[in-house]
């Protein structure tokens, strides 16, 4: 899609007392419609000031108390916002932009200062060293710089020029025309003049074309050589498979990274599991550690207890003491057996403690089993997973991204052999159109810097505007080299009625945009301009007949506008009684109503609570 802006906004603004006044747009068709002198011709007025007209040509003047002008447009889908004072001489237009390639500042209307207001406009349309860019200026070859004035009456027609004699795309001063269809001639193919700038003899130029020629021959050998060696290490491979073997590699890969993925996190967890369990074996066997200590102290004390039984088993058998060896008092035999009794006692519940101890310690060393079997489980686990990773996913993830390197490769030099083609295509192409040039040394024929098919192409789309606008009788129409211009059945516009001429001069418009927007165009300025495409059809014209019935021709123009507003935003100013009926159009384009009075529904100029009188001494 080639570059391209368009208007959101046109307004005055900073007025004193009144308020500001703006017209919103939309990005196809928008008419601005209503009775004579209502001010709709002051809205294109403003757009072509914002485009670079003179200071003395904005019919808004200072008179009138506004201060500046002020247009939004939208480039990329951001806004750039443009300011021009009002007033005589002034030459200057503040952009705002918040387009990230686009530099806000201070732009020249003079296009020979920089930064310029041209080069601002060129570089939206696809130009960004516009200020290198140069045309012929006239038929002794001499140049001029490339800029949007030298093309831009070709895409804004002014009431008084609608219904003009001589060629709508073109400048009514003969002088300037040369100029034109250069500035035409690059606007569809991006030509630039600069070649010229030393201008030299037939035998030289011949020379520098067979020099040139040479070269591309040259280049063309190199180019079929490279395609030669390129085709032999591709041509096995169909270039759509390969794209569809490659998606499916990198589908699969992306799978195996998943998994693998998935893999390295349930290894994590059993890592986390294992050292989990681990602790606890620790815990455990620091437990059974002490456990055990006290099971010795206990069997320790058993055996102390056995041998005091064991002693007093031996004592037994003796007598008891009946007198006490130290005071020689009688020994209550209810001590004696106190003794024995506390003995026992202790006795019980040390087997008692040690019975517990080791049934706790049983009950420890199950549950480390347990814990044991768990290690050695997760241990398993982690290992397969850790050899899944390294011995199966990790080859044939390695496998895969070796095989899209590989096919990545092959596909990477199918599409340099794809540029080479191109490149070896456009030299062949440039070879034989080099191989019919001719070098005169008269002036330059300008139909001869437009495409080879560019005539035809034309004719064939003025005859399916004409039709479209059902224009009446047709059966021929083409576009003359010589004039420019339209020949409709046979014949020029040059005798015909104003409603007649400015019929053709509409649909030559539009033809031009239709081809523009079309492939065949390099660029194209994105926005077109008419007031009133139908001036005077109400009036009578030189061979009535040929004009019958023109009833249908306005709802004819509105349906074309309407039905190709994809080519590229149209804004048209136009008056009711030229006008169909438009009650079933209006939620297809964006229809803006003027009327003369400031208080009614629509709008009345740029102007906000002006005497009426005002437009009557400043026609519109």
């Amino acid at each position: 899609m080639k570059p391209h802006f368009w208007i959101k906004r046109i307004g005055v603004y900073g007025h004193p007392t009144s308020p500001d006044s703006y017209i919103d747009f939309k990005e196809g068709l928008n008419v601005i419609y209503g009775p004579s002198n209502t001010g709709k011709s002051w809205v294109l007025n403003c757009i072509d000031y914002m485009f670079g007209a003179s200071s003395s040509s904005l019919r808004v003047n200072e008179s009138v108390g506004y201060a500046f002008v002020r247009m939004t447009i939208s480039f990329e889908s951001q806004d750039i916002t443009l300011e021009r004072s009002i007033g005589k001489g002034d030459s200057t237009v503040t952009i705002r932009s918040f387009h990230p390639d686009i530099s806000s500042g201070n732009y020249s209307v003079n296009s020979s200062k920089r930064p310029s207001l041209s080069s601002f406009w060129l570089r939206l349309i696809g130009f960004p060293d516009s200020d290198s860019l140069r045309i012929l200026k006239n038929k002794d070859y001499g140049l001029q710089t490339f800029t949007w004035r030298s093309f831009w009456h070709a895409f804004y027609a002014e009431e008084n020029a609608i219904s003009k004699s001589a060629s709508i795309l073109l400048p009514d001063t003969t002088t300037a025309q040369t100029s034109s269809k250069a500035a035409l001639s690059t606007l569809i193919t991006g030509k630039d003049f600069s070649e010229y700038k030393n201008h030299e003899s037939q035998k030289v130029q011949k020379a520098k074309n067979a020099a040139i020629l040479s070269y591309l021959e040259e280049n063309a050998q190199q180019y079929e050589a490279a395609l030669t060696e390129a085709n032999a290490l591709v041509d096995e491979y169909d270039s759509s498979v390969l794209d569809t073997t490659i998606s499916e590699l990198v589908t699969r890969s992306h799978h195996i990274r998943e998994t693998m993925e998935l893999l390295s996190s349930e290894g994590a967890e059993l890592a986390s599991n294992l050292a989990h369990v681990r602790e606890q074996l620790t815990n455990d066997d620091v437990t059974l550690a002490r456990y055990s200590e006290l099971a010795s102290i206990y069997r320790a004390k058993i055996e102390r207890f056995e041998f005091i039984s064991e002693g007093q088993s031996l004592i037994d058998t003796y007598p008891n003491a009946l007198l006490c060896p130290v005071c020689d008092q009688p020994v209550p035999a209810s001590l004696e057996n106190e003794r024995t009794v506390s003995i026992s006692e202790e006795r019980a519940e040390a087997y008692s403690r040690l019975e517990d101890l080791e049934h706790t310690i049983e009950s420890i060393q199950s549950e480390r089993h347990q814990l044991a079997e768990n290690e050695a489980s997760l241990l398993s686990r982690t290992q397969k997973i850790s050899d899944s990773l390294s011995q199966d996913f990790a080859p044939q993830l390695d496998n895969l991204e070796s095989l899209i390197h590989e096919y990545t490769s092959i596909s990477r030099i199918i599409s340099h052999r794809d540029e080479l083609q191109a490149s070896y295509d456009k030299s062949m192409e440039e070879i034989s159109r080099r191989k019919t040039l001719t070098f005169v040394a008269s002036s330059p024929s300008m139909e001869s810097y437009f495409p080879e098919n560019f005539w035809d192409e034309m004719s064939a789309r003025l005859l399916d505007v004409l039709t479209e606008l059902k224009f009446p009788h047709l059966s021929d129409a083409h576009m003359n080299k010589e004039k420019f211009d339209a020949i409709v059945n046979g014949q020029s516009k040059d005798g015909e009625g104003q409603g007649y001429r400015s019929l053709i001069n509409t649909a030559v418009m539009l033809t031009f945009r239709s081809y523009l927007a079309s492939k065949e165009a390099y660029s194209s300025p994105s926005v077109t301009l008419i007031d009133t495409p139908l001036l005077g059809l109400d009036n009578s014209q030189s061979d009535p007949e040929s004009m019958k019935p023109i009833d249908v021709i306005p709802e004819a123009v509105y349906a074309f506008l309407i039905s190709h507003q994809n080519e590229g935003q149209i804004i048209i100013a136009d008056n009711t009684k030229f006008m169909p009926d438009i009650s079933q159009l209006r939620e297809k384009a964006n229809f803006i109503y003027f009327d003369k009075e400031i208080t009614g529904h629509g709008h009345h100029g740029f102007l906000v609570n002006i005497e009426s009188n005002f437009s009557a001494s400043h026609p519109q």
